[in-house]
Formats: C-alpha cells, structure tokens, sequence
C-alpha cells in the first residue's frame, strides 16, 4: 500500500459489496480506507484530531489515547470504530449510484467518520 500506518494496525474489515475496499484502524490514531487492487488510499480520519479534550476544570485523568481498538461495517454501510479511551465514532460509507441511466455519475467511496 502507498499509505500505511504509523504504528501498529489493530483492525481490518472489508467494505461489504466492494470487494476491493478495506478500512483499516491503528495505534496511530488513524483510520484508513484503502483499494488495495489500485494500492491507492481512498480516504483517512485521524481520530486525535476529532477526539474531544477533557475540560481542564473537571476531575479526571485520560490514561489512554485515542487508540483505535476494534471496527465494524454494517451491510447497510453504517461504520463504527471505538477507541481505548472509551469513545465511539460512528460514520457512514460513501453511498453507491443506482444501475441505469445515472451510470455515467461516479460512485463515491470516501470514507465520512
């Protein structure tokens, strides 16, 4: 792949009905759509950067960084990876053109968190 992780990858999942598409998540904080028969990224979401920071005014401490541990893909498209500090993000995948007349329009394949 032309882009990887910086870290270790914790979670593969393949995007159902695509069967060249894969996102991936890791110890970088990172997710990663790939085509790995083109090996081109099709999209990234760096969780670090969305993770919402603790208000310094409320107790607490965050032992664990964003690290994402596991993924899932619904059949429907719905996406969700959740991370070692006990968040859950939650997206959709790029939505699919209908067969027929609107066959010229490309489909999208980016990946929305």
């Amino acid at each position: 792949m032309r882009t990887q992780h910086t870290s270790i990858c914790g979670s593969v999942k393949f995007v159902p009905d695509r069967p060249s598409e894969l996102v991936s998540g890791g110890y970088d904080r990172k997710l990663l759509h790939h085509d790995f028969q083109q090996r081109t990224p099709l999209s990234d979401f760096d969780l670090a950067q969305s993770s919402p920071s603790m208000p310094s005014d409320e107790p607490g401490l965050q032992l664990s960084p964003p690290f994402v541990l596991s993924t899932a893909i619904s059949s429907t498209g719905m996406f969700v990876a959740t991370t070692a500090n006990g968040l859950a993000f939650v997206g959709a995948g790029g939505e699919k053109c209908p067969l027929g007349p609107a066959k010229s329009k490309k489909r999208k394949r980016r990946w929305e968190v």
